[in-house]
């Protein structure tokens, strides 16, 4: 742990966390200890089961505080966490609102509970332990499933204005398809909103956090076409089941890391080893599947709730070291970004055209028959862009 009195620590933001012997009682208390340094220093004592966060909002103590507070590992014991803090002289502006966001494998736990199936979280880390540093799994993680009742407690304690979580698409729909809705994954999200909005905090809705059916990726998963309307039709179910109540929805969270993590590199779930093929395919599947969640809810649900509908892209920013790295740098740059953004935003859609054009240009180097990122139809341009927040 960082010692405030020691010069070198006096700078640093840290976050460092031990278990303790503190009552297991719901507690959130901060005890501020002020120094000439302006280095402040809290203490944060909380059940490690319900302290299930990964809480993304400042710690406001009469000013601005960081760094951000992150609760992230559990296990069933309570942690003593010392949280290290800089004052700054800025207030946000009035109406700036403060949130948290938590993802389904990465909270819920009940893996196998009533009639869930397997997730390709589940199925990956039970078969490939070591792809995980300390061999963990989310088969219990912090069982936000059985404790939400305290995670909204401890939001509501927190001030936060709105809470981010994923619907785990298992738990709605156990065998991944639409003419299956379990009652107790159905009445576990209704729970959970309803309890929300009972504290005045908003809830936004992430249809998908990673956690494909295993049942869907025995089929392709996201390198399958029907994967678009496979997850339209998921994304109506919770519309339908949802919509009067969850007026922020996100489509598909940061697909470029589960696309090329995923489908291309293999360290996450599914583990497909496919570079240079499978992250296209499953980034194209999945701008088409954005896209037509997007269209349901603005044509069949919009009309009366008045709800917004995005996506989460994960971006980066890459800058030369000199002038013959430009070229590289811009085309890393709509790699990483440009794949989900180009399509949606630029006046022509479709893939940003000089990544585009050096994609096709190495396929065929490469001696492939056509390019390994398949390109959009007319048609699929046209349906996908202009799919903003609020563009209507």
């Amino acid at each position: 742990m960082a010692d405030p009195t020691r010069p070198e620590d006096q700078a640093q933001d840290s976050l460092t966390c031990s278990p303790s012997k503190a009552t297991k009682n719901k507690i959130i208390e901060a005890v501020i200890a002020q120094r000439a340094t302006s280095l402040s220093w809290g203490r944060v004592l909380i059940p490690a089961r319900t302290a299930n966060f990964f809480i993304s909002c400042k710690a406001v103590i009469g000013a601005v505080l960081k760094p951000n507070l992150q609760y992230s590992k559990c296990g069933g014991e309570t942690y003593s966490c010392a949280v290290g803090v800089v004052r700054c002289n800025r207030n946000f502006p009035p109406g700036f609102k403060f949130g948290a966001a938590t993802a389904a494998y990465q909270v819920e736990g009940a893996w196998n509970t009533s009639d869930k199936s397997e997730s390709i979280w589940d199925v990956f880390t039970h078969n490939h332990p070591d792809a995980i540093i300390d061999g963990s799994n989310g088969d219990l993680a912090c069982d936000s499933y059985h404790h939400w009742k305290w995670d909204v407690e401890i939001a509501s304690e927190l001030g936060l204005h709105f809470y981010r979580f994923s619907i785990s698409w298992t738990r709605l729909l156990p065998n991944g398809f639409s003419n299956n809705i379990s009652e107790d994954g159905k009445k576990y999200y209704s729970d959970l909103i309803d309890a929300l909005l009972a504290k005045g905090i908003e809830p936004v809705v992430t249809l998908y956090h990673w956690d494909l059916p295993q049942s869907l990726q025995k089929l392709g998963g996201w390198a399958n076409p029907l994967i678009v309307d496979w997850f339209a039709r998921y994304a109506r179910v919770a519309y339908h089941l949802y919509a009067d109540r969850v007026k922020t929805w996100i489509t598909l969270n940061e697909p470029v890391i589960y696309c090329e993590v995923n489908y291309a590199a293999g360290m996450h779930a599914p583990g497909i080893l496919s570079p240079g093929i499978g992250g296209y395919l499953c980034g194209r599947h999945s701008v088409l599947a954005h896209a037509k969640a997007w269209r349901i809810y603005d044509e069949e649900f919009k009309p009366k709730y008045q709800g917004k509908v995005s996506l989460t892209n994960q971006l980066m920013w890459f800058e030369p070291e000199n002038e013959d790295e430009k070229e590289s740098a811009d085309l890393t740059q709509q790699f990483w970004a440009g794949i989900y953004t180009h399509p949606i935003f630029s006046e022509e859609g479709g893939w940003p055209p000089a990544l585009e054009k050096k994609i096709a240009e190495k396929s065929e180097q490469e001696g492939y028959a056509v390019s390994r990122l398949p390109p959009f139809t007319p048609e699929e341009k046209q349906f996908v862009r202009g799919l903003t927040l609020n563009n209507k």
